[in-house]
């Protein structure tokens, strides 16, 4: 069967909820459209498909790369080279934050990576240049990238570009904690104490929506994919954020948290929840990019907390750290009430982001204990119930810079975590892998099966 009648058969089942469309993921039903496209299409256009959607090394198009090619036709487009960052993030990178940031304080590293932003702020209405998807999927597919956000803990990278997470904004903001810390668990670290302390917080979309009018992808191939890929074709954003907190004289702690992997339709930011673990399904098309990060971690979709409880801002080690299995970020009713920006366009988040005054408690911080909290039948015991351990709280305006993509965020490999609990790897089940994620926990606490909250603005449900 040529590739003609296999787009042909895929199609069919689609439109006419053929039983076929239970077995075959997005990627096949890419992969055939891509392939009649080919082999089909005008010369032009199929040079163009090739280009867009088949990795290839030797013409790799990095951010660093799309930008310089930008800079001349989009004016004021911010430069990767001799930003504000540049000096301090060439000593750091490679190695150790603490190294550059030798005998300063938390208070003044964070006053310092602020005033720089503050200093490339780009005004309302700045040209947005999304990376292309074909940059975003050779990133993805580097081995080298998985090392530098694993084992490297700097806190600057060099020059101003990436490809995933690219658009964002910045904002000063901290997490206060419930209960005397952790939601009156015994945590320690930045999860100990009265809060975490004033860090910057980055929330930004991972990638253009693939099937967007602003998408890299060829007219037709977003014509097919609009037909073929469910609830990938619908989305418009695809919500991340990331916690940076300075410590004095010792690496700064991060949390990383993100979605579904298939993006949300809603145009609002705070429409979906987000967490520390993703499940690990996936579509072929998704699965090389796992199967490279697994060979640096056996778990590619979890991140670890160890190192966010290990130190407080003082940078003093503690004995023995004391940490959640998971986060979960779930948004406020104040942060719902936020509108989307009016524009119907895939960078609108970014007037959203910017209307959120100081103050705003934007996310509900819900831990999970232990990986058998959130798995059981029924109503949940205290001790295996999903804890409302704090609320992230912004103490600034969010800021679009145009070096806020300099700032890197290091992700702690879970098997850290288990170093020091190793009863909770063997705890492990394929569930854990495959269904707990931001979508499973945001629907145990809709239904109210977590540890109860002070009176205030709940989660939206």
């Amino acid at each position: 069967m040529d590739s003609k009648a296999i787009s042909s058969v895929l199609l069919t089942a689609v439109t006419r909820q053929h039983p076929i469309n239970r077995v075959f993921r997005i990627s096949s039903y890419m992969a055939a459209t891509v392939l009649h496209l080919c082999e089909t299409a005008p010369g032009a256009l199929r040079q163009r498909v090739m280009a867009s959607t088949i990795a290839d090394d030797d013409t790799f198009c990095d951010a660093d790369t799309a930008r310089a090619d930008l800079s001349g036709s989009v004016e004021g487009s911010p430069p990767c080279v001799g930003c504000p960052f540049g000096e301090r993030s060439s000593s750091a990178a490679g190695g150790d934050s603490s190294t550059s940031w030798a005998g300063v304080s938390a208070v003044d590293q964070l006053t310092v990576l602020w005033k720089h932003l503050l200093a490339a702020e780009l005004p309302p209405g700045h040209p947005v240049v999304w990376p292309s998807l074909r940059s975003v999927q050779q990133e993805s597919m580097r081995s080298s990238a998985y090392v530098d956000i694993l084992q490297h803990r700097d806190d600057l990278r060099p020059g101003c570009c990436k490809n995933l997470c690219a658009i964002g904004m910045v904002a000063r903001a901290e997490i206060e904690w419930l209960g005397g810390g952790g939601g009156g668990h015994a945590w320690s670290g930045l999860f100990g104490g009265e809060t975490s302390g004033e860090g910057l917080l980055r929330l930004s979309s991972a990638i253009a929506p693939p099937v967007s009018d602003s998408s890299s992808l060829p007219m037709a191939l977003r014509a097919a994919l609009r037909l073929v890929a469910g609830d990938l074709a619908k989305a418009r954003l695809f919500p991340c954020a990331a916690f940076k907190v300075l410590r004095t004289n010792a690496p700064s702690g991060n949390l990383c948290f993100a979605g579904r992997k298939v993006g949300q339709s809603s145009r609002s930011f705070f429409a979906s929840s987000i967490a520390t673990h993703l499940t690990e399904k996936a579509s072929p098309l998704l699965r090389p990019a796992l199967n490279i990060f697994r060979r640096h971690t056996t778990y590619p979709t979890h991140l670890g907390l160890s190192d966010f409880a290990a130190s407080a801002n003082d940078g003093i080690p503690v004995k023995e750290p004391h940490f959640p299995w998971a986060l979960v970020l779930v948004p406020t009713a104040a942060a719902a009430r936020i509108p989307p920006g009016a524009r119907d366009a895939t960078d609108a988040f970014l007037e959203q982001l910017a209307a959120v005054p100081a103050g705003t408690g934007l996310y509900d911080v819900y831990a999970v204990p232990h990986p058998h909290a959130g798995t059981g039948p029924g109503m949940p015991t205290q001790q295996d119930a999903i804890v409302l351990a704090g609320r992230l709280v912004t103490r600034s305006r969010f800021v679009r810079s145009g070096v806020d993509a300099a700032l890197k965020f290091w992700h702690q490999a879970k098997e850290e975590d288990y170093a020091h609990r190793p009863d909770w790897e063997r705890a492990l089940t394929p569930t854990h892998k495959m269904e707990c994620g931001a979508e499973h926990y945001a629907g145990l606490i809709a239904r109210g099966k977590f540890q109860s909250a002070p009176a205030g603005d709940g989660p939206v449900l």
